[in-house]
């Protein structure tokens, strides 16, 4: 299969920028706003998801303004700091509480593959493996906790994969275990993912699981 790095690029940022840069409990509270059910709907592009309950739920689009300017502390690889600005994160779910180095989080985003790329990704399990590489190029000691399956969520075609990876910004160095659905439809990447740090993955992800059959993709 062809390997392009910027393929992704999405999935990337919700688990090695997205917990350290936006979850200050300031950032939060700016960005996010809480409520018993958080219903995140995109006419454009006919997507609907609804987020954990007591949970608060920041737009793409402020999130997208925040994490461009840290993704030069996670990679120096051209190709893949070149492409954040181009990755779409529709919208970011995280719970309110003491800020601490990684806030656990919900993140949907969605990727148009370059068109000289669309041959080479028939399936969701192509476009699983492709982020995987991508991963591997920027974060250490990558591991499957469990390998990509072909699954179905919310009537949609999707890959599921467990893993886990060290993310590392100057001399701090995080443990991070993630969850993430990868769906491939009308030559775009939609990618869900749940991002923890690796010792606190399995308190939320019994929730992270209740909400993904709400995902509708029309």
């Amino acid at each position: 299969m062809l390997c392009n790095r910027s393929v992704g690029i999405a999935t990337l940022m919700t688990l090695c920028a997205l917990p350290v840069i936006c979850y200050t409990q300031a950032i939060a509270t700016e960005l996010g706003k809480n409520s018993e059910q958080l219903l995140y709907e995109n006419d454009a592009l006919g997507i609907k998801i609804v987020g954990p309950a007591g949970w608060f739920m920041s737009s793409g689009d402020k999130v997208q303004q925040i994490v461009p300017k840290g993704i030069g502390d996670i990679t120096q690889v051209d190709a893949i700091r070149e492409s954040v600005n181009k990755a779409g994160i529709l919208v970011v779910f995280t719970p309110f509480g003491t800020p601490k180095e990684v806030n656990p989080n919900i993140t949907l985003t969605r990727e148009e593959i370059p068109e000289e790329y669309k041959a080479a990704y028939k399936t969701s399990l192509d476009v699983a493996n492709a982020n995987i590489i991508t991963i591997k190029v920027v974060l250490k000691d990558f591991k499957f906790i469990t390998e990509p399956t072909a699954v179905t969520i919310g009537g949609q075609e999707a890959a599921y994969f467990v893993w886990e990876c060290t993310r590392s910004i100057g001399f701090l160095e995080t443990r991070l275990r993630c969850a993430g659905y990868s769906i491939l439809k009308e030559g775009a990447i939609y990618s869900l993912v749940f991002t923890d740090s690796a010792d606190n993955f399995d308190n939320n992800a019994e929730l992270f699981k209740s909400i993904v059959n709400s995902l509708i993709i029309l």
